[in-house]
C-alpha cells in the first residue's frame, strides 16, 4: 500500500486575475526594487487541509494560465493522510477540480484536458508506504534500531527526535522513517485541523511505521519523470522498492573473540580498524579514505559496519534491538471497511492512458 504524499508542479490553470497571497519585495538601499516574488496563496479543503497556489505566468490579459502547486492531494481531498491513492495523475486533476471551484474559477476544456494528459512539469514528489509491527514500542524500537544501523552508500542517518532520515542532503532522493500515530498525535497537539478519525483507525494506525520516500528535481529530471504524463507507465510501488534497496541494514553484531577474527578475514589489518570502532572511535578520521573503505569491506562480510556507531557497551543498558530479527516489518493493508467512505478519497479516472 503506497501513496502520494506531496507533489510540487507547475500546473496549467486558468484564474481570472493573480493568484497570490501578496509579494516579498527586495529594496535597495537606495530606495529601488531590485525583484519581487509572489507569496503563495493557502487554499483549505472542505477539512482544513491546504494546498498552495500561485500564479506562474499570464496571457495577454493578465490572467492566471500557468499555476505553482504545492502540497498533499490526498489530504486536501479526503482530509487525512494515514492512507490514500498514488494515482498521480488522476490525483491532481481533481485537485485542480477542487481548486477552480472553491476559487470559483472554472477551468476552459483545452486547459484541463492539458492535466488530464500530464501536460505539466513536477519538481518534487513524495511517495510513502506503512510497515505494521505488534505495537508502538515495537515501532520505536525498530526506529532506535535504524538509527544505529542504516545508511545509504553516501551518507549515515540523521535522528530527529524518533524520526529517522536518510540521504538527507541529497538534492536527489531522501527517506524518511516516522511513527505515524506519533505524527498524528503532535499535529492534533497543535490544533492543525483535519478530517476527524474514529477509534478504530486509530488503533490501527498505532503501530504503524512510515516510510517516505522524496523525490526531488534532479532525480526527476533524469528518471525522466519531471513530466508529469510519464507517470502514465510507472508502477509507483516499484519505483519506491528500487530506492528502498538502496538502503543498507545492518546487523551489527560485535565479535568479542579478536582472534577468531583474525584466523577469518582475509584483510588481518582489518581487526586493528575494527577494535578502534568497538571503542568508540570514528575510522574514517583516523586511516586513509582506501584503507578504510578496504577495511570496512572485509568486515562487512563478518556483519560489522564500521561507517556506522558501535552498539553500546552493556547491551543491557541498552534498547538496541536485533535489526530484522525481533521485530519484522509486515507491509500494512488498508482496512476494509473504509473503501466507499468519506475515510478513503478514491480519484476518479479523468486521465486519459498513453
Amino acid at each position: 500500500m503506497v501513496m502520494i504524499d506531496w507533489v510540487s508542479a507547475k500546473i496549467p490553470f486558468y484564474y481570472p486575475g493573480i493568484i497570490s497571497d501578496g509579494e516579498v519585495v527586495s529594496v535597495t538601499r537606495d530606495g529601488e526594487v531590485e525583484y519581487s516574488v509572489r507569496k503563495r496563496l493557502s487554499i483549505r479543503g472542505s477539512h482544513d487541509a491546504g494546498i498552495t497556489l500561485r500564479t506562474a505566468e499570464v496571457d495577454a490579459d493578465g490572467n492566471t494560465v500557468l499555476a505553482e502547486l504545492s502540497g498533499n492531494p490526498v489530504k486536501f481531498l479526503q482530509g487525512h493522510n494515514l492512507f490514500g491513492s498514488d494515482d498521480l495523475l488522476n490525483l491532481v486533476a481533481e485537485t485542480v477540480l477542487r481548486l477552480a471551484e472553491i476559487l470559483k474559477a472554472p477551468q476552459p476544456d483545452h486547459s484541463f484536458k492539458m492535466v488530464c494528459c500530464g501536460a505539466y512539469t513536477l519538481s518534487r514528489i513524495d511517495i510513502n508506504r506503512m510497515f505494521a509491527l505488534a505495537s508502538r514500542a515495537e515501532v520505536l524500537a525498530y526506529l532506535y534500531a535504524m538509527s544505529m544501523n542504516t545508511r545509504t552508500r553516501s551518507q549515515g542517518p540523521v535522528t530527529r527526535g524518533t524520526t529517522v532520515y536518510l540521504n538527507k542532503t541529497s538534492k536527489r532522493w531522501s527517506f524518511k522513517f516516522y511513527s505515524k500515530a506519533q505524527e498524528a498525535e503532535l499535529k492534533r497537539n497543535r490544533k492543525q485541523g483535519t478530517l476527524d478519525i474514529p477509534t478504530n483507525l486509530k488503533e490501527w494506525v498505532d503501530v504503524m511505521l512510515r516510510a517516505e520516500l522524496t523525490l526531488k528535481p534532479n532525480e526527476l529530471r533524469e528518471l525522466n519523470l519531471h513530466v508529469a504524463a510519464n507517470w502514465h507507465t510507472i508502477e509507483t510501488l516499484d519505483l519506491f522498492a528500487d530506492y528502498a534497496e538502496r538502503i543498507v541494514m545492518s546487523a551489527q553484531k560485535p565479535i568479542d573473540d579478536l582472534s577468531d577474527l583474525m584466523q577469518k578475514i582475509s584483510t588481518k589489518a582489518a581487526v586493528s580498524s575494527y577494535q578502534l570502532w568497538r571503542d568508540g572511535h570514528d575510522v574514517r578520521q583516523i586511516i586513509p579514505k582506501r584503507t578504510f573503505y578496504r577495511h570496512r569491506g572485509a568486515l562487512l562480510e563478518h556483519g560489522i559496519d564500521i561507517s556506522m556507531p558501535p552498539p553500546p557497551r552493556d547491551e543491557k543498558q541498552s534498547n538496541v534491538v536485533p535489526l530484522c530479527k525481533t521485530l519484522e516489518l509486515k507491509p500494512a493493508t488498508l482496512p476494509h471497511w473504509v473503501s466507499g467512505t468519506e475515510y478513503l478519497f478514491e480519484p476518479r479516472k479523468l486521465c486519459a492512458v498513453g
